[in-house]
Parts: C-alpha cells; structure tokens; sequence
C-alpha cells in the first residue's frame, strides 16, 4: 500500500546541490487535485537569510499520464503570488518564450523526470528575494479539474539563504485524491520539523467548505514516523504549541480536531500525507516549518536523582553511538522481541534500544514470528473481555531482563499500546519519553473493582526482585490497574518529570473510554453494571465523564504484611497528574519514599465525583445503597498513601482538590499494624468546597490545624525507616512555579534536545 502511495505521489529522486546548510529544507512536492479559482491547489513557501534564492518551480498535470495517473489535469497554469502580486506565471512549460532548453537543464541538474516538448504542464526559474511566496496551481484554458503536482526545487543550497517552511493548500478528496506531499532535509543539526495539517482552523481566515477531521500520517524511507488527528492528543502537544508560536504560525484552538507532529530532523525525503480521519472532505492546509531547537544553557533539572542512584547507581545502557552494535534501532514488534532477547540473554549484547515510532504490541497483532520466537520475551497477559479494540489486539506482557545495563527510549515520544513492559530480576533498566496507552477496559467481572485483569503500563520486580531502575519523561494515559507497580523486593527506583493524562481523548468519538461506552451500549442487557447505570440516571456522557481518570495509579507492595514489602524505595519528583483517582505517587506498604515537587490536579475528577453524587442523590434508597455496596463507581480521590509502617515524604508539591491529599492507613484504622507514617513539607493544598469557598494554604501538614491531613488514624510521628537522612543530594522547585515547570518539560514528546541527552545522566 505504501507504495502504491508513493507511486501515485510521483515523489521525484532528491538530490542535494553541493554543502547545504545543516537542517535545510530543500524542496517541496505536492500532489493533489486542482480546481479553479479557490480550490485551487496552493503551495506557499517562505525565503529566509540575506540573500536572494534560486529556485525550479514546476506544476505537472500531463505528465503524470505517463506514470499511471489517472484523471491527470489536462492542461496547468502555474502563477506565483507574493502579497497578492502576480510576480510571474506559465502554461505550457516551452511555450510563450519561455527557455524551453534552461528549464530541461535545470530539471535534470535536481533529478526531476522530463517534461514532454510542447506538454501543457508549467515550469518557471526564479530568483527570489527574503520573503512569503504562494504558487498556485489551476486548470488552464478552460481545463477540468484534475490531479497535478506541484513541485518547488532548492537550485542553490548552498547560498546564504535558505527555504524554512513549506505549506500546501488543496481541497482533499477520498482514495487517490488525498493530499500527498513530498519534502526534503539536507542536513540535521537537532532542529524540528513542525508538521500541520488544519482544517477547522481555516475557517476563521473565511474559508468555506474545509476538511473537518484531518489526519496527518508522516512517512520516512517507508516507516511510519508518526499519525495524528488531533493535536492536543499527541504526546507533543505542548511542543507544538511552542514550536508555532516560534515560527510565527497562526495558534489551532484548544481541543480543535486539527492535526500536528513534532518530529526531530534527520536527513532524507519524507513524505506527509493528508486526508479525512472519518472519511470526510474538504479543504485542508499542511504545513512543513523548520523550527530550530531554542538553545538551552543548562539541563541539570533533568539529572538523575533520587534513590535510583542508590547502589551501584543507574546508568542504564550508558552512553554508545548509533552505529555500535550494541545500540538498536526497532521499527516493528519482531525487531524489538529480538532486541530484547538479545538484551536478555547475553550481557552487553544490546544495551540501548531506541523505539523509532508507535508501537502496537498487544499479543494477537505482534504477529507469529513473534510469538514463534525461541524464549521470546512477549507472552500473552490475561486476554480482554470487553473492549472491542483489545479483543482484537490482544495484550502482551513483554519480559525485560537484561543481563546488562539497558536503555529503552525514544526521541519523539513514541507511545507503546497493548501491553505491560514486566522489568523482573535484573537492575540498572533505564525507560525514557514513552507514551503507554490503550490499557483499559471496563470492568463488569468485579464489579468496578478492577481487580480481573493484572494490566498494569510497567510492572517491577514481577518475578524477581529488581533494583536501580529509572522512570523518566514518560505520559501514562489509563490502565485497567496500576501505571507502575512495585513488586516485594523492589528498590532503589526514581520516576522524574512524568505526565499522567487519564483518558488523553476523552472529548472526542475515538477516545479508548468512549469505544468501550459505545460497544456496551450495544448491548446493555449484557452488561449488569452498565445496565445498572444507564437505566438509573446516568448518561453515556456522565459515564464518559466520570471514567476519565485512571482510578488505580502506583502500589508498593502488592501483598499486604508481606516482610519483603521493607526494602522498598523510590523518590517520585516532577510529576504531574490530572484525573487520578487514587493512590497519586504512591499507596505504600511498609519501605521507603520520597516524594517532591508533585502536582495533583484532581480539578476533574471532584467535579467528576460531585456530578455521580448528584445523580445518585436521585435514586430511591435501594437503589443508592445498590449503587454504593454492590458497584464501585465512585472515585475516591486520595492522594499520597503510607500504610503498614511505610514512610512517605512529601516535599514542596501541590494538591488541587483533592478530598484526601495525605492518608495514613487505608485497610483498617483501628488496627496500627496497617497505619503508615506520612508528612508534607512546604506544600501547597486548594480546595474548592461544595458551598463555593475555597480552602487555600500552603505549608506543613504538621501545622496546627493544617487540612493536609492524614486523618484516617492516629499520627505516626514521620521517621524514615533504616536511615536517618536521604542518601541523595536534590534541589525542589518552589511550588508556585511548578505548574510552568511542569508544562515546558514534563511528559512524552515534550523536551527538544539532541537525541544523545536521552543516554545521558546528567547534564
């Protein structure tokens, strides 16, 4: 398929004239159908630097005949625009003057396949000064509207001024009249590429009849670098929003249904491709900006903190060039089962594994090869029940040992789906800027306890005792259970600058909750719980709403009173949750914790809460005592947990609506076998009552009268347990300034540096 696309697009050969700028863009090839007057197709442009730019400027319609295009623009008229003046134009490339022999040689120079003698397809040679430019490309004399190809050639990259983005404007259709377009970088100095494609967005500019649901697929040497339809659920968000905003690109609203990509520059020919992610039409506009990484002086808030330099310390795979053996670029499951093995199996056999792109690793779509794999690390978790993506997919439970240190990342914040990563019996394991989604489904088997399925983003020490692992830069969206979970034994992790989203498509018809609402409402008489809500007061959208967040989010100590349960330790820092329901960082059993610079933003999951309580408040007394004793569906809204002796520290964080911020004791209050020992420092806590106040302080929970908590059993004075002082130097932010901190550098996809940092400690 993809390459009958590329054929289709007719992408020409790239070729580089001479020493190019690094990170330069040097052409542009658009493929689209093109109509008169405003459905024309348009190609903008923009020349940067001092100096004036060369260019080829081309418009193939007749051409494309000859390479099995079918419904090809008959005859093309190909005009350039700079502020609404006609700076040049042509119809039939040879014709009218033009020199028919200059144009040729300037084609073959850059690769471009010939135009026929006396063809109607269009070409020009410019040199243009720093500035915006618009092609436009319409049927000539009085031609119908056909597909044509647009193509706009670097004819000088080596001069002193340089092409920094590309757009292309075209109605979209279906099949094999989508928006293709062709581009190319020469160079890469760890710059971005920006990548749009907008079409809500126009509408504010007067554009009639746009594309409503625009899908963005972005193609590399016949990978797929990454897909999006709608910008605020891609891990880069925030770095797109930023990015444009530096390059001067008009803002897409908030929860808009348009698309964006951030992906850093490599060189090569990259193909974008356009279409309806419903099958619509309409107008559409993609963008392609070279947005040059903003220089940063210092990185030390991301060093390697916490317990995870405990021991022998973290240093996962260490720091080894792309080109060493040891150093694996996956693309597909196989290639990452191999590399694991590989990993497993031998120390130092492969030792960082760089996740290239999306990842789909649920146990039935890995494929046989990967199942038939000798000790393959991919083993089936417990199959699904409900979710109709999840039946389909399968999930896996994917085994990392490695017998050396490892390294898991990614540059561009791919997202893992469909599967628990189970870090058991090894240490020094080091997982950075993953997203982890499409983990959940509802739960009928208990009743909304979510105890039927163990499917939990990563799993630690899940078959052995693991140690020295580090947690960085990663978005988890919603699980059936845990995000992470610490088995017994368990000790010496650090989880930094991580992003916790709940249901991250929530408002939109392709959220994972809202395709598991529509296959129960199918057949709600199947589904007693459901069933039970539906027909007592609740909508699909109260339902939607209230399942937003993730209920279950971090356990230490999966068995209660177990001895092993002492040597836990972990440090969370710079982690930044929205919709948890329970247990935010960490529900502790006895060890060791060490939380700063937290951000609990509960905002949603109390209005969540209050909209349930509003509708059981209907029901007749049978029916809420149903409600309250026989369902679960009520989110409990607890925040940091210490129980069974544990210690947990608070440092310097925030909590925003949240009923219960500090808990001591979550299993029996009268019995202090089961009590922790907790205690916030410098901490800020909001609270907006149901009356309308709200209750604001900021300092220790130890402070008279300090709504902190814990308040569920007597106070444990705080002491960390086998030590007396942290053994690890850290600096807190001030809480007032941690949200911004949060929204520049915590999550997926977010942090733009050289990709070599990820490899890296220290900084």
């Amino acid at each position: 398929m993809y390459r009958r696309i590329l054929r289709d697009a007719l992408l020409v050969t790239w070729l580089c004239l001479g020493p190019a700028h690094a990170g330069q863009l040097v052409n542009l090839s658009s493929r689209a159908v093109a109509y008169p007057d405003g459905d024309a197709l348009f190609a903008g442009f923009t020349v940067s630097g001092n100096l004036p730019k060369k260019l080829l400027l081309r418009a193939a319609g007749p051409a494309l005949g000859s390479f099995g295009v079918s419904g090809a623009l008959a005859a093309v008229q190909l005009r350039l625009i700079r502020d609404g003046v006609l700076l040049a134009e042509n119809s039939g490339w040879d014709a009218g003057g033009t020199d028919g022999s200059a144009l040729a040689a300037a084609a073959r120079a850059v690769g471009a396949f010939a135009f026929a003698p006396g063809s109607k397809d269009a070409a020009l040679t410019v040199s243009l000064p720093p500035g915006g430019y618009t092609l436009v490309v319409s049927p000539a004399a009085s031609a119908a509207p056909g597909v044509a190809l647009v193509e706009l050639y670097d004819l000088d990259p080596a001069a002193a001024s340089r092409l920094t983005n590309l757009s292309t404007r075209a109605k979209v259709g279906t099949a094999g009249d989508i928006l293709i377009a062709g581009f190319n970088v020469a160079g890469a100095d760890g710059s971005w590429l920006l990548l749009r494609a907008t079409g809500p967005a126009l509408t504010a500019f007067g554009v009639n009849g746009v594309l409503q649901d625009p899908r963005l697929d972005l193609y590399q040497g016949g990978t797929v670098l990454a897909t999006n339809d709608q910008w605020q659920a891609a891990a880069t968000a925030t770095l797109a929003a930023s990015l444009g905003q530096e390059v001067g690109a008009f803002a897409l609203a908030p929860g808009s249904p348009d698309a964006a990509l951030v992906v850093e520059q490599a060189s090569g020919g990259y193909t974008a491709q356009v279409r309806g992610a419903d099958g619509g039409t309409g107008v559409a506009l993609l963008e392609v900006y070279d947005a040059p990484a903003p220089v940063v002086t210092s990185f030390s808030a991301y060093n390697l903190t916490g317990f995870a330099t405990a021991g022998a310390g973290t240093t996962g795979g260490g720091i080894i060039a792309e080109t060493d053996p040891a150093y694996a670029k996956v693309t597909t499951p196989l290639e990452l089962a191999n590399a694991l093995l590989a990993a497993n199996k031998t120390a130092g056999a492969i030792r960082v594994i760089e996740i290239m792109n999306d990842l789909d690793l649920g146990s039935i779509e890995v494929g046989a090869a990967v199942r038939a794999l000798p000790s393959t690390p991919f083993r089936a978790h417990q199959a699904p029940k409900l979710h109709p993506r999840l039946i389909v997919t399968g999930v896996s439970l994917i085994d990392i040992t490695p017998r050396g240190g490892l390294t898991i990342f990614s540059a561009n914040g791919a997202a893992i789906r469909h599967a628990t990563f189970n870090i058991k019996g090894t240490s020094n394991v080091v997982i950075r800027n993953l997203k982890f989604d499409e983990l959940w489904e509802w739960d009928e088997a208990t009743k909304g306890d979510y105890d039927a399925n163990d499917w939990d983003f990563i799993d630690l020490g899940n078959g052995g005792a693991t140690s020295n692992v580090w947690i960085d830069h990663c978005t988890f969206t919603k699980t059936y259970d845990g995000i992470v979970d610490f088995k017994a034994g368990t000790r010496n992790v650090t989880l930094s600058w991580c992003r916790y989203v709940g249901d991250d498509g929530a408002t939109n018809a392709r959220s994972f909750v809202r395709q598991q609402m529509a296959a129960l409402e199918a057949n709600r008489a199947a589904y007693p719980f459901y069933n039970f809500l539906r027909t007592n007061g609740f909508s699909v959208e109260d339902i939607v709403t209230i399942h937003q967040g993730h209920d279950k989010t971090h356990l230490m100590g999966a068995g209660s009173l177990d001895p092993e349960n002492a040597t836990l330790t972990a440090t969370f820092h710079h982690q930044w949750f929205t919709h948890c329901w329970d247990r935010c960082v960490p529900r502790l059993r006895a060890g060791n914790v060490h939380n700063f610079n937290l951000y609990i933003d509960d905002t949603g999951v109390l209005a969540a809460r209050r909209l349930r309580d509003t509708r059981a408040a209907a029901l007749s007394s049978a029916l809420q005592n149903t409600l309250n004793n026989t369902y679960s569906f009520s989110p409990p809204i607890n925040g940091s947990i210490a129980t069974e002796g544990g210690s947990v520290l608070v440092e310097r964080s925030v909590y925003l609506d949240c009923l219960w911020p500090l808990r001591n004791n979550q299993t029996d209050v009268s019995n202090p076998v089961y009590t922790g020992k907790i205690k916030a420092v410098d901490t800020v806590y909001q609270f907006r009552n149901a009356n309308g106040t709200t209750t604001s302080v900021r300092g220790d929970s130890t402070d008279a009268g300090s709504p902190l908590g814990p308040f569920q059993a007597p106070v444990i004075p705080f002491s960390w347990n086998g030590f007396v002082t942290l053994p690890y130097v850290y600096v807190a932010d001030d809480p007032t300034t941690l949200l911004a901190r949060l929204q520049t550098g915590a999550g997926a996809g977010v942090v733009d540096w050289p990709k070599a940092n990820w490899l890296k400690t220290t900084y």
